[in-house]
């Protein structure tokens, strides 16, 4: 099997062409251990329908995640490099339904992927609330109250506003509200550190992954949930360790651009 690794803004995947009876989530557990195998955040499998490609993501302890938004990016470097799409705009088939790429730049490979539209309110089997929807409300961690936000954009986000983006801090916190009861299918949280209403600072920590580098619909999650509390206009620049992404709200989805890169291929 032909494997390639790709990144957006740190955030890495391994991505494989789809083959019949593998056992894909077994497969990202074996690949995506770090210092024992290839390493990587998820393992993302290709695959040629009648006339689009469907990508899959796992994450790295072998779960389903149903969108990646740094993912999506880097699949559509895979598809450019490999020579399976070399058209300006196409969709691509995930589990959260069709998402529009456009390539915007090919050296560095520059893409804006329409993330399709946030749902605010978010369903019983997401979250064990009996609110509406769940924006700015307590959640208690550590014996500590926080305001959390938990909206759907693709995946289950829940955003936190603070001023500490200390890694140790995040994995603590993180862990927690990501496996809290009130998140029966647990939930990926995005901390986010607002430098004025068109910039801000992020760190996310991934059901499945834990802390990551990058996390396309995590910025996405953000910008849409700081909007919604007026903290955030509509077009904002989201720093993250290794880069920016660019989001904009629009009324046929949530836009993001930002670019990916190709690191190397092998065979196992």
């Amino acid at each position: 099997m032909t494997i390639s690794k790709y990144h957006g803004l740190g955030n890495d995947f391994i991505i494989v062409d789809y083959q019949d009876q593998i056992d894909y989530s077994q497969l990202a557990v074996q690949l995506c251990e770090r210092k024992l195998s290839v390493g990587a955040d998820g393992l993302i499998v290709c695959q040629k329908l009648k006339n689009k490609f469907k990508m899959s993501i796992y994450n790295a302890d072998g779960s389903r995640a149903r969108m990646c938004g740094n993912g999506i990016r880097c699949f559509a470097n895979y598809l450019f490099d490999k020579e399976y799409q070399l058209a300006s705009e196409y969709n691509v088939e995930t589990d959260s339904g069709d998402m529009k790429i456009k390539v915007v730049k090919e050296e560095p490979f520059i893409t804006e992927i329409n993330m399709g539209k946030p749902i605010i309110e978010v369903s019983k089997k997401l979250l064990n609330s009996n609110v509406k929807h769940y924006l700015n409300q307590p959640l208690v961690i550590n014996d500590k109250q926080l305001m959390v936000s938990t909206i759907l954009m693709g995946p289950v986000h829940t955003v936190v506003f603070t001023n500490n983006l200390d890694k140790d801090y995040i994995r603590d916190i993180g862990n927690k509200i990501s496996n809290h009861h009130n998140y029966p299918d647990r939930t990926n949280v995005n901390f986010v550190k607002v430098t004025d209403s068109q910039n801000i600072e992020l760190l996310t920590y991934e059901r499945g992954v834990g802390l990551t580098y990058a996390c396309g619909t995590g910025s996405c999650a953000s910008v849409v949930v700081g909007n919604k509390l007026n903290i955030l206009i509509n077009k904002v620049k989201v720093e993250l360790p290794y880069g920016k992404l660019n989001i904009e709200i629009k009324k046929d989805g949530v836009l993001m651009q930002g670019p990916s890169k190709y690191i190397f291929k092998g065979e196992i």
